[in-house]
């Protein structure tokens, strides 16, 4: 049989009115019941549909922050170090500091780091036009809150980061230098 005819519907050969579907009990009946959410050997959590695992949380975004804070400021090793060997580092001191369940692995951890540095970083944004636009008697609440209206207004998402960026921002890679002109 010549796949090219058979695949565009031109020569079928297979007699369909004789073929039973499969019932679920065909289908499901083989597969060994899981605990929801546990992996066969019961360790982490199942990945959702399409390889995701589930949501980090703030918790989880917040240690994230700080692993990596520790890990790039360490003055011994500093900047001499693969990129491979700066991620392995972070994701031993993540796992070896928290004080909640996680199973995030270095690729998860690369790419969460990813989103929240460009959402801080945004957010920095727009918290440095805001103090530049910033009006007599205004409190630093209300320069935050007219950082977020910003942030909402451009980036079309609420800042949900805000402990994240409070951990970030008085390192000098997040603060934004607010004298600049428009």
């Amino acid at each position: 049989m010549e796949y090219a005819p058979f695949l565009r519907g031109e020569e079928d050969e297979i007699p369909w009115d004789d073929v039973v579907p499969p019932t679920e009990d065909d289908i499901f009946g083989t597969q060994p019941s899981l605990a929801q959410d546990q992996h066969p050997e019961g360790q982490g959590e199942l990945p959702a549909a399409g390889g995701r695992g589930s949501s980090y949380t703030i918790q989880e975004d917040l240690h994230l922050v700080k692993s990596w804070l520790n890990v790039s400021m360490d003055p011994v090793v500093g900047s001499n170090q693969s990129m491979g060997a700066f991620w392995q580092r972070i994701e031993s001191f993540f796992h070896e500091h928290k004080d909640f369940h996680s199973t995030r692995n270095k690729k998860s951890l690369q790419g969460r780091w990813t989103f929240v540095n460009g959402m801080v970083q945004r957010f920095c944004g727009h918290y440095a036009k805001a103090l530049r636009n910033r009006r007599s008697g205004m409190t630093e609440a209300d320069t935050i809150a007219a950082a977020c209206q910003m942030f909402q207004a451009v980036e079309k998402r609420e800042f949900t980061l805000m402990p994240c960026w409070v951990e970030l921002r008085h390192h000098s890679k997040w603060q934004m230098e607010s004298s600049c002109k428009k």
